[in-house]
């Protein structure tokens, strides 16, 4: 039977694959509001500009405030679609900052069973070197 305490391999592949679903969430989400943002503007901005890039879009036989009254909807609903899409990559966030908590306890509580953690190791260490250099300096002199 495994301990319960100790960190399983499901463990790091729930990280991995959530990881995963936050990456390509946040590259769609950056790729649909580029493309989004430059089309609502290309047809917001188009009725100013058409003359000076010889397009002819009266052809079309549409009044020219539907451009960019078209250009408005489409951010709106953009707008809401990416708020919702945000939300999503948030609640993905969220959990994987929960699942590598819930490991590094796994880990801290397997590891601290053996392995007592002392902060002041470091320091005696350091302590116990610069006593030595004294010692050695007044033994030379």
């Amino acid at each position: 039977m495994k301990n319960s305490t100790s960190c399983s391999e499901n463990d790091f592949e729930i990280l991995k694959l959530l990881y995963d679903e936050w990456k390509f969430r946040l590259t769609n989400f950056w790729s649909l509001m580029i493309k989004a943002t430059t089309f609502a503007f290309i047809l917001i901005f188009l009725p100013l500009i058409y003359e000076n890039f010889k397009i002819d879009i009266t052809a079309l036989h549409v009044p020219l405030f539907l451009l960019p009254l078209t250009g408005a909807i489409i951010s709106i609903i953009i707008g809401f679609f990416t708020i919702a899409e945000m939300n999503r990559i948030h609640r993905i966030k969220s959990c994987i900052k929960e699942n590598i908590r819930k490991i590094s306890i796994k880990y801290d509580d397997a590891v601290a069973k053996g392995n007592k953690y002392n902060p002041y190791i470091p320091l005696i260490v350091c302590l116990l070197q610069i006593i030595l250099a004294i010692i050695v300096i007044f033994l030379i002199c």
